[in-house]
């Protein structure tokens, strides 16, 4: 898994599989999840969010089926 490191106070790495539609994030606390089903123009809104948590909590976290897949 290659991760983009992303400059959070909550979340240190992010990628996106578009052929799969898979957001993998992993968090400061160690945790790694998979979410299943983002759209590409999904992924792209969250890459460029200035504020990634805060994309994450109101666009992502409750809208998509998950699986942790790593860490803590």
């Amino acid at each position: 898994m290659n991760l983009r490191p992303i400059d959070s106070s909550n979340i240190s790495g992010a990628s996106y599989n578009p052929n799969a539609g898979t957001l993998t994030i992993q968090f400061h606390s160690g945790g790694v999840y998979e979410y299943h089903g983002v759209a590409p123009e999904i992924a792209e809104k969250f890459f460029d969010a200035d504020s990634k948590g805060g994309f994450f909590h109101e666009h992502i976290k409750s809208n998509y089926s998950f699986k942790k897949v790593g860490g803590n």
